[in-house]
Parts: C-alpha cells; structure tokens; sequence
C-alpha cells in the first residue's frame, strides 16, 4: 500500500490537501491513515475520470481490482484498499489528529461496485437511439431513459406519470398518462413542486399497483416517492421560461428498505437525471432528423415517420393526407441569380409551410426543392383547403435580390393522397402522390391534384390570380 501511495503522489494530480495529508499518512506510518487517505484520493480520480476499472480476463488477475491512469500505461492494483470482510464506514466525514478536516470517503461509505454499474450505464447511453422520439414523442423519450436506468437500480422501479394525454400514443412500460380514475387521494392536496412520501402500496395509482406487487408480496412494495419531473427550458416556448411547470410526476419504489430522506434525495437526483437525458435526446433527435438549410425535417425523417403516422391513423381509423409539393421552375432561379438566392427560396418557402399548418402537421424537405407534408386526423376536403392557403402565402412572397430589377416571386405544385384509399403501404402512397405532382407540373403548375381512387384526379386550383408563369 505504501508503493501505491507513493506512486499515486509521483504520477497523478492529486488535489493539494490530499496530496499533503498523503505525505503525512506515509511519515507517520499510520496504517490506518494511510489507508483512509489513499481511498479518498483513488475516489477523486474515479469521479474525475482519471482512473478507470480495467477488467483482466485471466483466472490469476480476475480477482484483482485493476484501474488504468489516464496518460499511463501502467495498471494499478488498488486490491491492498479494499480490506476483505471490512464493514462499511458509516461516518461522514474523518478527522485527522492535527484537527483538520477531510472530505467523505466514497470508498469507504458507498458500495464499492457502485462506479462499476454507473460505468455500465454510461456505456449503454452510447447505445441509446433516437428513431423512438419520432414515434411516441417525449414519451418514447422518457421511455428510453429509464430503460436506461434500470439495470443501475436494481432495487427500485422507476415509473413516469406525464401530465399531457397526448404525449402518450401508444402503451409503454415505464410511461403513463394521468388516468382521470383510480388516482390517490394525496393528488388531490399535493402542492406542485413538493415530494410525496408513499407509505402504502395502497397509496399507488391504480396505474402503478398493477405492475406493483404488494406491502407483503416478496420482491414488492417496501416504500415509494413521487416527486415532480420537469422538462427542458428548450421545450416551452419562451414567454414559459421564466417559471417552468411540471411535466409529471416520477414515481421511485423501493423494493427493499431504505431511509425516507435517502429515498427522496435519490428520486430527485434521478428526476434530474431524466430530464437532462430528455434535453440529450431532443439535441441528437434535432441533429439528426432537422434538414440544416431550412430548419424543418429532413428525409431519413421523413422515412420513418410517415409509416409510424399510417400504423397511428390505422389504429385510431382515423384519416391522413400527404402532400408532395415541388418548387416551381427552381431551376431557372439557381441559373439566374445564384444559388445564394435559391438558398433563400427554400429557406422563405420552408417558414411558409411550417406557419401555415397546425403543430401536429409535419413538413419535411425530402430533395432538393420538394418538400412533404403529412397532415393527421385530415380530410380530403380540409387538406384541399390547406393547400389553397399556402400556394396564396407562398406565391404571395416578395424576395429581393441585389441583381434582380424586381422582387424574385415563385410557386409551388402539390401532389396529394388520402388514406386510406389511395393506398395502404406508405410506398404506395407515396408512389401515388408523387404521380398526382407531376400530373401538376404537366398540366400547368400552381396547383395541386388528389389521387382519387374512383374515377379522374381531383383538381384544386389556388383561389386568387396567380401570376404568370
């Protein structure tokens, strides 16, 4: 232990308290000191990341506790700190002999395979995806979080209770929406932002007690915590941002015995956990699934979302309608004036789409100058509707440009399907609007036809003057 310690103090940064109460453990030959002082050192290093578990598939070395320091080579066998059938140290903090005070010794005081689960959790959060936020939103999110923490808690269920009835499409594990029946009565008086302590497996929503065994069930209720789970200041709009309301309730229950103050400590910390992993998730799910010139989505979102948006309206036999719109003669913009001002086309179109249809519409650009729509829950009589009011807004536009003697203005030709009717596989559909955008573009452009599955396409004419092309 001594050649540890004094190996420690010539290769690692080891704040300057330590480093000086090390040096005095090794003068005074205090076994007990040095002990105690190199533990606290090794788990500053273990928080810092400069010393990582290194796990040795050999019989000789499986039993060892190896760790490698960043920027060496050498591994360290920190086995002479882990003292066999040593029980833990319940103090929470040591004084030395002069009167100073040392910080809490983690090694000492937490379960030494602790940072060996955290690891493997943070391992794992490389593994989580994104495609599950375009499928049940910030449900499918909170979703993957907690999948996420669970094998960390092995003692603990973790379940989240959103708020919004809306966030939560389809059944998931971990992930409810507020039932308007079965809830407990301390709902009824909690003060938003407050923890509630749940005694009683009875004292569970009716949601939670069914995946929930029982007070006397083994392996079931021992206590349990509800406490408030916020969202990301990035999510609400910024007139919210000043006081941010609660998104749901996180709910932690033990399954063995624990302290009431532990318990409530930990679900908030895991309450803050969650919403930074929702935060992660909205940043990689934006990075990935957002077309970088025109801010809205993309085709590899496109993709994936319209077939989860079929299966919804499917099982809710409910309608949806895509539209393929396409620029007009963008060609001729790009060969004019630049592709500078081609850029600003897109971007100025792009914004138009997006503020003339509802929030649960989604418009993704899918190539160079052709953008879908998908409109939920739509008709075709209200999507004949919504395409009038756009072509207007877009042909209405007034883009300027140094070189050009009069403001650029453009148009745009739709395309569109209903389903179900003009398909039932979203290749289909798409197949079939693609043909009702170019029978537009053949037929005159600035306009939209529907695939009508019993006789000729339906046209639809914006209703104003368009001008010339």
């Amino acid at each position: 232990m001594r050649t540890l310690a004094q190996h420690l103090l010539a290769v690692a940064r080891v704040p300057t308290p330590l480093r000086r109460a090390l040096r005095v453990a090794l003068a005074s030959h205090d076994t007990g000191a040095l002990l105690r002082t190199s533990r606290s050192v090794v788990a500053g290093l273990i928080r810092r990341g400069d010393l990582v578990r290194v796990l040795i598939d050999d019989d000789a070395a499986r039993e060892g506790r190896f760790y490698a320091l960043r920027d060496h080579s050498a591994l360290l066998d920190l086995t002479p700190l882990y003292v066999p059938g040593e029980a833990p140290v319940s103090r929470t903090e040591t004084s030395r002999a002069d009167g100073e005070t040392l910080a809490p010794d983690p090694l000492a005081t937490l379960d030494t395979g602790l940072h060996e689960r955290l690891l493997n959790a943070m391992e794992r959060a490389q593994d989580v995806t994104v495609t599950r936020t375009t499928g049940n939103g910030v449900a499918g999110i909170l979703q993957d979080v907690l999948d996420l923490l669970e094998p960390t808690f092995p003692h603990a269920e973790l379940h989240i209770e959103l708020f919004a009835d809306a966030d939560v499409p389809e059944p998931l594990s971990r992930v409810d929406a507020s039932p308007r029946r079965g809830r407990p009565l301390w709902s009824a008086t909690r003060v938003e932002g407050e923890a509630v302590w749940i005694q009683s497996w009875s004292e569970l929503p009716d949601f939670l007690r069914r995946r929930i065994d029982g007070d006397d069930a083994p392996g079931g209720f021992a206590a349990g915590v509800a406490v408030p789970l916020y969202p990301p200041r990035e999510e609400l709009p910024p007139e919210a941002r000043e006081t941010i309301p609660e998104a749901g309730l996180l709910y932690v229950v033990h399954t063995t015995p624990i302290e009431r103050e532990a318990l409530i400590n930990l679900a908030f910390r895991i309450s803050r956990f969650v919403t930074n992993g929702w935060r992660q998730n909205r940043l990689m799910s934006r990075l990935v699934h957002t077309d970088n010139l025109t801010g809205v989505h993309n085709r590899a979102f496109f993709d994936e979302q319209f077939a989860l948006e079929i299966e919804r309206v499917h099982r809710r036999k409910s309608r949806l309608v895509l539209l393929l719109g396409d620029i007009d003669h963008f060609k001729d913009v790009n060969d004019r004036y630049g592709h500078p001002a081609g850029d600003r086309v897109l971007k100025s179109v792009a914004r138009e789409l997006l503020q003339g249809l509802r929030r649960i519409d989604l418009v993704c650009r899918i190539g160079g100058e052709e953008f879908a729509l998908v409109l939920p829950d739509t008709d075709l009589e209200a999507a004949r509707d919504v395409v009038t009011r756009i072509q207007v807004r877009i042909a209405n536009l007034r883009l300027s440009d140094p070189g050009a003697t009069e403001p650029l203005r453009v148009t745009i030709s739709f395309g569109g399907v209903e389903y179900p009717g003009a398909g039932d596989t979203p290749d289909e559909l798409y197949r079939n609007a693609d043909r009702m955008l170019y029978l537009s573009k053949q037929r005159g452009r600035n306009r939209c036809h529907f695939w009508n599955p019993d006789g000729d396409p339906i046209l639809t004419l914006p209703r104003y003057s368009a001008p010339a092309d």
